[in-house]
């Protein structure tokens, strides 16, 4: 486009990742009768692109981010209307057979050496401060809400 603030692709030097559009919707099993259920967009890239199939029943983690939705691509202006979705951080996959049952960390396995370091951290003084810090470490203060 010839103007001062243009952008030009480089393809050897540029890195290019897999991204996919996934819709999300509730269980119809779950819905009261005459409701329809809802729909949430999810973006998944790199190694979860194609990690779930048309029909899977998933837990999703996941970012929920807003974006200012455009009025024409060639201007600038914006809508304060935002259009939402998650940027999927983790699948898991239920199984159809367990989907109804109590889930009291039956897939928490931790190795020996993972449960004593985790005694080790339980002795210590300041483990509550810790915790805390841990903790969106970008919030200051706040300890307890945290």
């Amino acid at each position: 486009c010839n103007t001062n603030y243009c952008f030009t692709l480089v393809h050897n030097r540029s890195q290019f990742t897999d991204k996919q559009m996934i819709k999300l919707q509730e269980s119809p099993d779950d819905m009261p009768a005459g409701q329809t259920p809802h729909t949430v967009v999810l973006f998944a890239h790199n190694d979860l692109v194609d990690a779930v199939q048309p029909g899977d029943r998933v837990t999703v983690t996941g970012i929920y981010r807003a974006q200012p939705m455009q009025v024409n691509p060639r201007m600038r202006n914006i809508r304060s209307v935002y259009k939402t979705h998650i940027d999927v951080l983790h699948f898991r996959k239920i199984d159809h057979k367990r989907l109804y049952e109590e889930e009291d960390g039956k897939d928490h396995l931790f190795t020996p050496q993972r449960l004593k370091l985790m005694e080790e951290l339980a002795k210590l003084p300041d483990v509550y401060d810790r915790l805390a810090r841990a903790l969106a470490p970008s919030i200051y203060e706040n300890e307890d809400v945290k």
